[in-house]
């Protein structure tokens, strides 16, 4: 019980201190992401000849395996704050013919080598760990990163390198 309440306590407290660059990379990500959806609609309706509706967007992500409301892709392309799926962003990449790194901006973080390296260590369990976590709203995110340093902790490991 006692190790429950002082998690708890230290999740709660994780999620009130986000970073600073985490923080403004979540911010541009999302203004990015509606210009970029229409540009590359634009562009896809000048290459098919014909224009490109929500409405036939649900349907091309539908024959991928993807369902997605109308609304939602209209809410998309108007709006700054959206965040998307990993597999939406994916299915759009697909159907607009786009690369999905299109989508993202460059985080600098994951340029660094030891990242790099430290990404193609992971494995599927360390992928299917981060497909979990995108999308999640920065608070979120703070807790789970919480839980890991304090599952690191009680197996007696280091602190993860960049962690507070």
């Amino acid at each position: 019980m006692r190790v429950w309440i002082s998690l708890r306590k230290r999740l709660t407290l994780g999620a009130l201190h986000m970073t600073t660059p985490r923080a403004s990379y979540v911010e541009q990500l999302e203004r990015s992401f509606a210009a970029k959806l229409e540009k590359s609609i634009a562009i896809a309706e000048t290459a098919r000849g014909n224009k490109i509706t929500n409405k036939g967007l649900t349907e091309d992500l539908a024959e991928l395996g993807i369902g997605v409301a109308e609304s939602h892709l209209s809410h998309l392309r108007r709006t700054a704050k959206a965040r998307p799926s990993a597999w939406l962003v994916a299915g759009l990449a697909v159907v607009l013919d786009v690369p999905v790194t299109y989508f993202v901006p460059e985080d600098p973080i994951t340029q660094e080598p030891e990242t790099i390296a430290a990404l193609k260590a992971l494995g599927e369990p360390g992928h299917r760990l981060i497909q979990q976590v995108v999308g999640l709203s920065a608070g979120s995110v703070e807790m789970v990163l919480t839980l890991m340093a304090y599952l690191r902790e009680q197996e007696h490991l280091p602190p993860a390198r960049g962690s507070r």
